[in-house]
């Protein structure tokens, strides 16, 4: 074996094994090594491509941090037309589609229901396994050429995976949608507005906005994710039939959901049921509407298809849908109330953030009566004034906000609102600045902001202390007990016993949180910095990147910028705090009580090695994001499903199927209290 011979082989090694590990973390929920070994493995293919840039594969995982930024999208007409959906509204519309697909059958037939995504049609062409070309949906013939923005979206495989041993189809037309998860979705819009910029309206836009980006390395920093759910053709699977394997081995959909599972795509298999006949179509419909909610993406409705491909192509298809398939829309999750003021919120930055107050509706189960305007722009754009009638949803079924304002009913006693001049905390000048469309308190001892400040530190982002409640917060700082993060660990008992609510044991039990966590991830002890711009994506990706604080600290303006998302105003506003008296002091004050953990993978405390989690049902407390990172950080494992090898699971409220395989199995169930108890 030659040297090229050599270098390409460790290449191929390295390139399979990242593939490998991705599929495990982006579509399995399964990974088996850190964070900092997948970024080793990662840096060293780099630096091999780097050396010797002719031996890159088209399918490096290395290209899924983004290209340079291209003029124009290219126009791609699909083989097989992306045809929409017929739609209907209710459980009569659904017995009509039902009765006209029986009588042009002529008998009873099975049907798969699945949740009907809110996010951004796309297809996916693979050659011989290889991921060749992405596209919108466009018109339905003809869409966009998206290759290089969704080559960055973890969850969609640059080559399928290698198990079977027979060959590929030749050619694969994989179709999904592109979303953003509701937990996703709210991580960016925070990014956005610490950066100074609108957030977007909804989870869809931003989804559909992201896959459009000119920029693909602002795609790969927008946190998409894909669904496969068909494919263009299910003809192409009969290369299986060369194989010895008797009759159509994709012959309903629920086997091609299957064979799409297998290929490392991540499909929806634990809500798409099969559905026998129609009552059970009603009764998915039901359950699917009050489920809804629960779901960490976005879904506003169901989608009906008749199984059996063979029943499909003799239904055939009209211009415009297949008449084998309906789409059952949810009702719309919107309710008017009345603005019975606007409000100003001094953010921990300074920002000022106008903020509607409503009389308190009642919107998808949910009692909404504040509402963010964010900005002084977004707030006249929609033209929000005291004594409106609004429509309000709740965007994305999660975030609040007004939709419309009712002008037809308006009767001249509503009143517009102005920014004010000076900060309603500490009266000290308001400023904006050019390039911003924020106005801000320039006060950097606001009382307000320091509230504001140390609530984000104590909050799950950063040091995580439960029991630690804004209240609590609030009145320490308003009788001058701390103002700032290092005065939290010199609390005494005597201090705490001095505030509203307070006994002995609430006192001692603050005081145990915060010793809790004189261990902290490197990431998190950025994050709680609260730095203009140094929100929890940057501070992770420092953190990974530099694994130290020093080094971090004194970085250049020039070590800053060269990173992806990282601007001159952000690198400015990081190196300016780093290299503060005030920063620096701060950050030395904070290394007398804390010890840094490097390694963004290393548990804090073995309390749960070996074992292995799962949650189901709604949590009170925390996220599943939160609960998987907690499971991680005390040495336990976070599982993708419910299997023998689960050793317990968490359940909340209305929990689904998960609960009952886990019983069947003899699984240890957990209350959310019980497993908090565990890792305290």
């Amino acid at each position: 074996m030659n040297a090229e011979q050599v270098k390409k082989r460790e290449m191929e090694y390295l390139e399979s094994e990242l593939h490998y590990h991705n599929d495990l973390y982006h579509v399995k929920d399964s990974p088996i090594i850190s964070d900092s070994d997948y970024d080793k493995m990662f840096a060293s293919l780099k630096d091999w491509e780097k050396m010797f840039p002719d031996l890159k594969s088209e399918t490096s995982p290395t290209l899924r941090v983004g290209c340079k930024p291209i003029d124009k999208f290219k126009k791609v007409k699909h083989t097989h037309k992306m045809l929409s959906l017929d739609k209907g509204f209710n459980n009569e519309d659904f017995l009509t589609f039902d009765k006209r697909v029986r009588k042009s059958l002529g008998k009873q037939l099975n049907y798969i229901g699945e949740p009907k995504f809110d996010g951004c049609a796309i297809e996916l062409i693979y050659e011989k396994g290889i991921l060749i070309k992405a596209s919108t949906r466009g018109d339905g013939e003809v869409g966009e050429d998206v290759t290089l923005n969704a080559k960055t979206i973890k969850s969609i495989p640059l080559v399928l995976n290698t198990q079977w041993t027979f060959d590929y189809p030749e050619i694969l037309e994989v179709r999904g949608e592109v979303l953003i998860s509701k937990d996703n979705f709210i991580i960016v819009n925070k990014e956005r507005v610490e950066s100074g910029k609108e957030p977007f309206a909804n989870a869809r836009n931003a989804a559909a906005g992201s896959l459009r980006q000119l920029d693909s390395t602002r795609t790969a920093s927008r946190r998409l994710e894909f669904f496969a759910y068909n494919v263009g053709d299910p003809k192409c699977f009969n290369v299986f039939k060369d194989n010895n394997m008797k009759g159509d081995v994709v012959s309903e959909q629920t086997s091609l959901l299957g064979f799409l599972k297998s290929f490392g795509f991540k499909i929806n298999d634990t809500l798409s049921l099969i559905l026998q006949d129609h009552s059970k179509v009603i009764e998915y419909y039901k359950m699917m509407a009050e489920e809804r909610n629960k779901l960490n993406y976005d879904i506003d409705g169901i989608v009906i298809k008749v199984n059996d491909f063979n029943d499909q192509k003799l239904l055939g298809e009209g211009s415009s849908y297949p008449k084998w398939a309906i789409a059952l829309k949810f009702e719309a999750e919107q309710e008017t109330t009345r603005v019975l003021g606007i409000t100003i919120q001094v953010g921990r930055t300074g920002t000022l953030t106008p903020v509607a107050e409503l009389d308190p509706v009642e919107v998808g189960g949910v009692t909404i009566s504040r509402v963010t305007l964010h900005n002084d722009e977004e707030l006249h754009k929609k033209d929000v004034r005291i004594g409106d009638k609004v429509f309000v949803q709740r965007a994305g079924d999660v975030i609040p906000e007004i939709v419309k304002v009712i002008t037809e009913v308006r009767d001249g006693s509503e009143i517009e609102f102005v920014m004010p001049t000076e900060c309603p905390s500490c009266n000290s000048l308001i400023i904006k600045l050019e390039d911003e469309v924020a106005h801000k308190c320039t006060n950097i001892n606001c009382k307000e902001r320091i509230k504001q400040k140390l609530k984000h530190f104590v909050g799950k982002d950063c040091y995580d202390m439960d029991g630690f409640g804004k209240e609590l917060i609030y009145q320490l700082v308003d009788k001058g007990k701390i103002n700032n993060q290092y005065h939290i660990f010199k609390l005494k008992k005597e201090d705490l016993l001095e505030m509203d609510r307070m006994g002995e044991r609430s006192s001692q039990k603050v005081l145990d949180t915060i010793n809790k966590r004189r261990k902290i991830l490197l990431h998190r002890f950025l994050t709680g910095l609260c730095v203009h711009h140094l929100g929890k994506t940057i501070s992770k990706f420092l953190a990974n990147t530099y694994k130290d604080i020093g080094i971090i600290m004194s970085l250049s303006k020039e070590d800053l910028e060269k990173h992806d998302g990282i601007g001159p105003e952000i690198a400015n506003q990081i190196y300016t705090y780093f290299h503060s008296k005030d920063g620096m002091d701060l950050i030395d004050e904070l290394l007398y009580e804390v010890e840094i953990l490097y390694d963004n993978h290393q548990p804090i405390d073995n309390k749960l090695l070996g074992k292995s989690f799962l949650v189901t049902g709604k949590l009170k407390v925390k996220t599943r994001n939160e609960i998987k990172e907690l499971v991680i950080s005390k040495g336990g494992k976070y599982s993708s499903s419910v299997s023998k090898n689960l050793d317990y699971l968490i359940v909340g409220d209305k929990p689904g199927g998960k609960f009952k395989k886990s019983e069947d199995l003899k699984i240890t169930i957990l209350t959310e209290e019980e497993f908090l108890r565990m890792v305290e």
